[in-house]
């Protein structure tokens, strides 16, 4: 007996590319958040000022990338 096949929507057959411009936007605002990271490991991970402002960063660099994933 032959096993069901799914059925793919025409949108699921097509390979689905990122959105370049909240790509963009994600490479972009990760270059801050690496900044703010080694200023926070490197200043001996005491500063909250930089904890603070790595974990803003990094926020935004998720947002930017489900964003880039989600609209195309």
């Amino acid at each position: 007996m032959s096993s069901p096949t799914k059925f793919l929507s025409p949108l699921e057959r097509t390979e689905r590319k990122r959105n370049p411009l909240f790509l963009v936007l994600a490479v972009l605002s990760a270059i801050p958040t690496a900044f703010f990271l080694l200023v926070f490991v490197t200043g001996g991970a005491d500063n909250d000022i930089a904890a603070f402002l790595t974990a803003w960063s990094a926020l935004w660099t998720w947002v930017w990338w489900k964003l880039s994933d989600r609209y195309r």
